[in-house]
């Protein structure tokens, strides 16, 4: 997926961005293992449905985000799409 995001993002965004920088999204999707110890979290206080449904909205508005912030700023991008 990052070749694609890196030859959108020079095209689109900013053309002074460079494929090494883009490594820093994978380091902000590093924070998954903290996320599956509060879902767990969430599971036992919650129940595991609900749990989900906030680790699903979460995702998806992660996504959503990342749709709109990709077109106009790389760092806010960084930001939306580093919360899948």
């Amino acid at each position: 997926m990052l070749p694609y995001m890196s030859s959108y993002i020079q095209n689109i965004t900013d053309p002074n961005i460079h494929f090494e920088q883009l490594t820093w999204i994978n380091t902000f999707q590093g924070c998954f293992p903290f996320a599956m110890v509060i879902g767990g979290f969430l599971s036992e206080k919650l129940g595991f449905r609900l749990a989900a449904i906030i680790g699903c909205a979460i995702m998806t508005s992660g996504v959503f985000l990342s749709h709109f912030t990709i077109s106009k700023n790389f760092y806010l991008f960084m930001f939306t799409y580093g919360l899948i």
